[in-house]
């Protein structure tokens, strides 16, 4: 059954979700998020997993019904996705179109979310990570530790400062 995603009555205040994901603290985040944050840099692998802009609703019912992930739902302590739906909406504003994407540190996603493919010479064939500076506003609502961290912005991910790609 696919989880309703749309916005129910709960009211957060901003200092209750401040205190829930805001706190400046981030001692109790994976040493590879607090990496991502301390350099306020993400990588990627768009050729993977597509370049596109996905809206959080998008990505939960992609999490939850296709891939059947839980960790969004585990790390913001959610039932069905519409707690992280209304602490969106409170926190950016109920009008306000929220993203959602997933970033891992450079080695990581190296190690992870790149292909090992060879060519006809048996030369290692590298796809292309990007780097993109973090938003100046988000959430984290998962952090898989190596495997990488999901934030919720209303800025889009092709709205991002560009760093660089490498191979």
């Amino acid at each position: 059954m696919q989880p309703s995603l749309s916005f129910s009555q709960t009211y957060y205040t901003k200092e209750i979700l401040h205190t829930m994901f805001k706190t400046p603290d981030i001692s109790q985040l994976s040493p590879e998020a607090r990496d991502i944050i301390t350099h306020n840099i993400g990588y990627r692998n768009d050729q993977l997993f597509g370049g596109d802009d996905h809206l959080l609703p998008d990505v939960l019912a992609f999490e939850i019904n296709e891939l059947e992930n839980e960790d969004i739902l585990d790390f913001t302590n959610s039932q069905d996705g519409n707690d992280v739906i209304n602490i969106a909406n409170a926190w950016f504003g109920e009008n306000t179109p929220v993203y959602a994407y997933w970033f891992a540190t450079l080695p990581n996603v190296r190690e992870f979310y790149t292909t090992h493919l060879e060519d006809e010479d048996d030369q290692t064939i590298h796809e292309p990570i990007t780097a993109f500076e973090l938003p100046e506003e988000y959430i984290v609502i998962s952090d898989l530790d190596q495997d990488g961290m999901c934030i919720m912005s209303p800025t889009p991910k092709s709205a991002c400062k560009f760093i660089s790609t490498t191979v």
